[in-house]
């Protein structure tokens, strides 16, 4: 009813889809208040039919369910510079980490203007993705593990200073160099916003259902599309296609969130004042695509568009090729090789919003590798 036209064909790109009944009960929401939807009949509708499809959701776990507010985000100096991302159980402590390893090179616009220091810098930058994915399954729910040193390490100038030292110029290294501990799970149907209001607030929102289509059950009674996102937690003796073994920081418990390759931002200049709101959606290459973007743009000094369109690479540690898009610089990409880098083409990325002020003007953008455009006034 939702994705097929009256003849039951699937719609095409550039069709209408009409969420009707979705439609209605944002209404509801709306009009009665968000407690309809957790104590309500909404409520009720909604884990009638979860439960219809074989779920095991119950009203009391939607009554109990509560949105927690983190009014203590994560903040690093990045030179010139302060990001605020968001903490555990996200992704926002793998995208410090890399920052503040890449902190240390000084890097500027130099570093990119001929080949061969184009091949060290993303040498660099690719050994920053492994250091920090290494540690990125040590993350889990904050509430339920004590992480605390992990992400002041993870923030922290002397950690970072500490990585950046053992990355060689010469050559990658093996696996087990990077201290790596358990591979954490992939997600997909992510979609991202960045804001910046004539006002100067901003706001960075990342949401998720996890794959494609969730759990690619919708709810009839409520038109929500329900989300897949216990697939981001790990299970116990259940080793991964790699060969890796789970997560323990990760583990299933009652009321626990799962890690999350989220991680959207928002970047200050020393007087306060935002410069940039950006983040992405493609589940673990949110990460790496929000850094590029990032380096890009206020270490690079590309202009937005092509800050957020230059061709991109990722390495999320395991596995360890280094994925490469098909119009990144062929020489860098052969100097990589050199450097002894495993290489692939890479057939999906992650998608970028950004808007970044300079000069007293906003400039947005709308990663071209997905629909969608910049919207202003």
């Amino acid at each position: 009813d939702v994705f097929c036209d009256s003849n039951k064909r699937p719609l095409k790109e550039n069709e209408t889809i009409r969420f009707v009944t979705l439609a209605d009960t944002y209404e509801r929401i709306a009009w009665e208040g968000p407690d309809v939807f957790y104590n309500g009949t909404l409520a009720e509708d909604l884990v009638k039919d979860i439960q219809a499809a074989g779920g095991i959701i119950t009203l009391e776990d939607l009554q109990k369910y509560r949105a927690l507010l983190d009014e203590s985000p994560i903040r690093i100096d990045l030179g010139g510079f302060t990001m605020h991302t968001t903490n555990a159980p996200s992704s926002g402590p793998v995208l410090a980490l890399i920052l503040k390893i890449l902190k240390g090179y000084n890097l500027t616009a130099e570093s990119v203007s001929t080949t061969e220091k184009k091949i060290l810098t993303y040498h660099r930058i690719v050994e920053a993705f492994r250091f920090a994915y290494a540690r990125r399954s040590l993350l889990g729910d904050p509430r339920y593990l004590n992480i605390t040193d992990l992400i002041n390490d993870m923030t922290s100038d002397a950690f970072a200073e500490d990585l950046r030292r053992k990355i060689t110029d010469n050559m990658t290294q093996p696996e087990s160099y990077y201290e790596h501990y358990y591979l954490a799970p992939n997600n997909q149907g992510t979609t991202h916003i960045s804001v910046l209001a004539e006002d100067g607030s901003a706001v960075s929102a990342t949401s998720t259902i996890n794959h494609y289509f969730g759990s690619k059950v919708l709810s009839q009674r409520t038109g929500v599309l329900l989300n897949n996102e216990m697939d981001d937690f790990s299970s116990p003796n259940i080793t991964n296609s790699f060969g890796v073994a789970p997560s323990p920081s990760n583990y299933i418990r009652p009321g626990k969130r799962p890690v999350s390759a989220m991680n959207p931002a928002i970047l200050t200049d020393s007087d306060g004042s935002v410069k940039m709101v950006v983040g992405a959606a493609g589940g673990t290459m949110i990460t790496t695509a929000t850094a590029l973007v990032i380096l890009n743009s206020l270490f690079f000094n590309y202009d937005l568009t092509k800050a957020v369109e230059y061709p991109r690479i990722h390495n999320q540690f395991n596995p360890s090729t280094v994925e490469v898009e098909k119009s990144f610089d062929t020489n860098v990409l052969n100097g990589l090789k050199q450097k002894k880098h495993l290489t692939e083409a890479m057939y999906n990325n992650a998608v970028v919003q950004a808007v970044l002020k300079q000069a007293g003007s906003l400039y947005a953008e709308s990663d071209p590798r997905k629909g969608g455009y910049p919207a202003g006034y």
